[in-house]
């Protein structure tokens, strides 16, 4: 799958130069309640299909880089094995313990037949 880009594209007050959808599923891919890792550019992130939302965020436990490959998704809620820290997977968000480190969680959109990570610059 190649990336799609798109240049000059006037945000708010800010002007972003470009942006890149670099694909990291096709559609039909992952059914409701699977995952894989996928490498973006050097670095491991996991996309999940939550019910027909798809979310990817990195592959690594911020708190102390445990492997989120298996952890507990409850609905949006990602619950991270080696030491129960929950993060919220719209947002990033640390919510058990409140205000632990965020989770990196990457913009989705979908593009034609497959699913696209969405980087600004």
């Amino acid at each position: 799958m190649a990336a799609l880009l798109e240049f000059a594209i006037p945000v708010g007050a800010l002007s972003v130069m470009g942006v890149a959808y670099i694909p990291v599923a096709g559609l039909n891919e992952l059914a409701a309640g699977e995952r894989k890792c996928v490498d973006l550019g050097g670095r491991r992130v996991i996309v999940a299909n939550l019910d027909g939302e798809y979310f990817v965020y990195g592959a690594e436990c911020p708190h102390e880089q445990a492997e989120l490959e298996l952890a507990d998704i409850n609905g949006t809620e990602l619950r991270c094995d080696g030491h129960n820290y929950c993060f919220d997977l719209r947002t990033g968000e640390c919510v058990a313990p409140a205000g632990g480190p965020a989770l990196a969680v990457l913009p989705v959109e979908q593009h034609d037949d497959a699913i696209c990570v969405r980087l600004e610059w």
